[in-house]
């Protein structure tokens, strides 16, 4: 038997997490609920290891781009124009209705959105 989806409601513990680990799952939550995504086909891992590929390329080619006065709408739209040079989707003003095409701050800030 696969083990697709595993919600669990109590909070995580190391022996779970444990577990997890020598199952070979990943774990991430879900509006404060832990997820259990099951072991990944082939072609799911192929999905996944091209879109890693483009995620480097857009941020590499952002690191060279990154300088002293840009300002964080700059580095946006310059990273819109990389993902789209890779065919890949602008999940933030799609889906998420974010505000912008990356996530961007400044210095040692972090940013947090809520829709």
């Amino acid at each position: 038997m696969c083990i697709k989806r595993l919600m669990v409601l109590s909070p995580m513990n190391e022996v779970f997490e444990d577990i997890c680990k020598i199952l070979g799952l990943t774990i991430f939550g879900i509006k404060g609920e832990i997820m259990v995504v099951g072991i990944k086909a082939e072609s799911e891992i192929s999905l996944m290891r091209e879109a890693g590929k483009r995620l480097a390329f857009v941020l590499n080619e952002l690191e060279g781009y990154i300088k002293p006065g840009l300002s964080t709408f700059e580095i946006d739209k310059r990273g819109e124009e990389l993902i789209r040079k890779c065919d890949g989707y602008l999940l933030f003003l799609v889906i998420m209705v974010f505000p912008a095409s990356i996530c961007v701050s400044v210095n040692d800030q972090v940013e947090r959105w809520n829709s």
